[in-house]
This record gives structure tokens, C-alpha cells and sequence, in this order.
């Protein structure tokens, strides 16, 4: 919060230097400097509006702390109670009071209670990686039928390398009522994936379960080796669509618009369509489509990742991540410039490559904005949106 105070401080007295040094009032509001900067202040307004209309998580956590004391806690839903665990992981002081409240359950003389007592003990356990006695625990609820066990005691054999045991229990969590459908496709998807294992992936995305609780990575994935490319298209489509949330969208869009009418506005010295622009920012938008095809490729066939070693993340970084990153968004722009041959104007390659790069980035926001924060809003806003139209 301080720093953002000392950007408003510092920018609002050069803006207001900019101001007196101007004879012409009037023009200076009209200038491309007064709409940008009018533009970010809007932007970063629109931010922490919208993402003080989300639901605060740790009000959401004192809701949850209150409802272990109350009597409806033993009547909420499985995935309640999974969700509650995996929310107290880095919240000791109530988490011992609720581990305390899942032994009393499985004491109980009710076989739900006590069933339910061992499923959370079990969580508990399975957060914490203790894989042997979350295994024991649920072996020893009474209603084995109940939903989220066999999904959890699936990642037990899934995270200790049986996935032979844990295809049987995904299975048996898919024909459960009210069971973790999502979470167990996606398990489902991992090993099959990890195991290469195509036929049993195009299988599963055929079962006609709902797109949006799908993997949509890995079944784009799948798609891309067994040479279905419509289905590889919609599923790097899902990949987008199934982490857009309607605030991010908003703020992608407020993004998008003001360094669009930016980009417009810099040539103050000749006089250009909007349509040429917008065709680029589109391309920049379906040049993205190879940046997904160079990560599933990459993912496929290597198992380079980051691990924490500064020599190592520097090269990743550069190779996997920056390299295909500024290759594609300058793809189009390269392509008008074959078609075209050159501009009239200089400042015309940096507007319409911009805009090329404005088309990624807005893509990329999408997917960064799945956990919205004003942070995270304002910040790319500034500095990443940026960086992609400069680099």
C-alpha cells in the first residue's frame, strides 16, 4: 500500500508539473500523456473495486472456524470438509481445534459420524503427507460408499506410485453420487498422461463428461499426439475459457481498451483506421495457439522444469519460457511485414507490432486473472502489458 501511495504521489506532482508547463490547458487534457495516464488511473480504480466485491477468503476462514463450534458441522457435505482442511493447512491455531472435532466423530456410536470422523482425520493426513495413516483411516470408515473416499484414497495410491489401485478407486469415486468428478478426471488424466498412455486419454474425453470439469492441458495434450487437431483448437479454447472468471475478463478488457485507444492515438501526425490495429490485436490472440503446442511438445518430450537452482531457473526461463514467448507474439506482425513490405511511417512497425503484443498479453491476463487480486490486476497492467509491447 505504501508503494502504491508513492507511485500516486510521485506521478500526481510530475503530472501536475506537466500541467503548469503547458500554455494551452485545453490541449494538454487532449494529449496522448493525459488519456494514458487518465487511462492507468482507471484501471487500477476499476481493480480494487472489482476485486473488493470477491468475497474475503479470511472472513470466508473465521466463517468456516465458527461452524466447526456449531452443531451443523457434522452435516455438511464431504467435500466441506475437504475443502476445510485444506484451507487450515497454514492456520495452526484453529486447525488443531478442528482435528480435535474429527476424533470426537470417530468416537461417535453413528456410523455416518464416525465415517465422516475418519474421512477428515484422513485428509488431515493426506495433506500432510502422511500417506500410510490417511490410507488407515479410510479403511476405517464404516459407509465406504460415501463421496470424496475413494477419490482421496485414490491420490494415497496415485501419490505413492500405485496407479493400478488408483485407477480402481477414481473409478469407483466416478460412479459415486455426488462424488469429486473434477478432481478425480483430472487425477485420472494425470496418470494416463504420465503413463503416455493416449488411448485411455482420448477414451476418457469421449465419456461425455461436462468440458469445463475437465483437464483441459492435458487433454489438449492428448488431442495434439494422436493428430486431432480440431479437438487439440477446442481444448487450448478450454484451456482459456475454464480459467476466465467474469472479474478478470472485465479487467482484461479494461486493459485491452485503454493501451488499444493508446496505441491508436500515438501517431498524432497522420490520420489511421482502428480496423488495421484490431486485425493485429486478433492475430496476436490466435498466435498463441503455438505457444501452447511448443509447452505440450516440451512437456512431452522433456522433464525440464524449475527446481529452485539459480543457474537452472535463469536457462529455463530464457529457453521455455521467454524465447517462444517473444518469437510468437511477433509472429504476425513479421507476417504483414512480408505482405506489406514496409511502412511509410516509422512509428507504424512499433504501433502494429504492439498491437500484435497486446493480443498475447491480453490472452495471458486471462489466464492470470483466475485468482484475481488488485495486485496482480494493476500490476500487469503497468509492467507486464508493457513489457510485452516493448520487448
Amino acid at each position: 500500500m505504501f508503494f502504491l501511495f508513492l507511485v500516486l504521489l510521485v506521478g500526481g506532482a510530475y503530472v501536475y508539473h506537466r500541467f503548469q508547463s503547458v500554455s494551452n490547458k485545453g490541449r494538454f487534457f487532449k494529449s496522448a500523456f493525459f488519456i494514458s495516464i487518465a487511462g492507468s488511473v482507471m484501471i487500477m480504480l476499476c481493480s480494487v473495486l472489482l476485486v473488493n466485491m470477491i468475497p474475503n477468503s479470511t472472513k470466508q476462514n473465521n466463517l468456516l472456524t465458527a461452524d466447526t463450534l456449531s452443531k451443523t458441522f457434522e452435516h455438511q457435505t464431504p467435500d466441506y470438509h475437504y475443502n476445510l482442511i485444506k484451507s487450515s493447512r497454514d492456520k495452526s491455531s484453529w486447525r488443531t481445534l478442528i482435528h480435535k472435532e474429527y476424533e470426537d466423530l470417530a468416537d461417535s456410536p453413528d456410523s455416518a459420524l464416525v465415517s465422516l470422523g475418519h474421512f477428515g482425520l484422513g485428509v488431515f493426513d493426506l495433506v500432510d503427507e502422511s500417506y500410510e495413516d490417511a490410507l488407515a483411516h479410510f479403511n476405517k470408515a464404516p459407509l465406504q460408499n460415501m463421496p470424496w473416499l475413494h477419490y482421496c484414497r485414490g491420490e494415497v495410491y496415485r501419490l505413492t506410485n500405485k496407479n493400478t489401485l488408483a485407477e480402481q478407486e477414481f473409478n469407483l469415486e466416478l460412479k459415486t453420487s455426488n462424488g469429486n468428478c473434477s478432481g478425480t478426471l483430472e487425477s485420472l488424466a494425470k496418470i494416463y498422461y504420465a503413463g503416455k498412455k493416449l488411448d485411455a486419454l482420448e477414451k476418457l474425453s469421449m465419456q461425455g463428461y461436462a468440458p469445463e470439469v475437465m483437464p483441459a492441458g492435458i487433454m489438449r495434450s492428448a488431442a495434439l499426439f494422436t493428430h486431432d487437431y480440431p479437438q487439440y483448437i477446442y481444448w487450448a479454447y478450454r484451456s482459456i475459457v475454464n480459467h476466465t472468471t467474469a472479474i478478470g475478463l472485465t479487467a482484461a478488457i479494461a486493459i485491452l481498451l485503454t493501451w488499444l485507444f493508446y496505441l491508436y492515438r500515438l501517431d498524432i501526425f497522420s490520420k489511421r483506421r482502428l480496423m488495421p490495429i484490431v486485425l493485429m490485436f486478433a492475430s496476436g490472440i490466435a498466435s498463441t495457439i503455438f505457444i501452447f503446442i511448443f509447452l505440450d511438445l516440451a512437456d512431452w518430450l522433456t522433464t525440464w522444469h524449475m527446481n529452485g537452482d539459480f543457474f537452472n531457473d535463469l536457462v529455463y526461463c530464457i529457453v521455455r519460457i521467454g524465447t517462444p514467448e517473444e518469437s510468437v507474439k511477433i509472429l504476425p506482425f513479421l507476417i504483414l511485414l512480408s505482405i506489406k513490405g514496409s511502412f511509410k511511417n516509422p512509428v507504424d512497425y512499433i504501433i502494429y507490432a504492439s498491437a500484435s503484443a497486446l493480443g498475447f498479453a491480453f490472452i495471458e491476463n486471462l489466464l492470470y486473472f483466475h485468482s484475481a487480486t488488485s495486485g496482480i490486476i494493476h500490476g500487469r497492467a503497468y509492467f507486464s502489458v508493457i513489457g510485452h509491447m516493448v520487448d
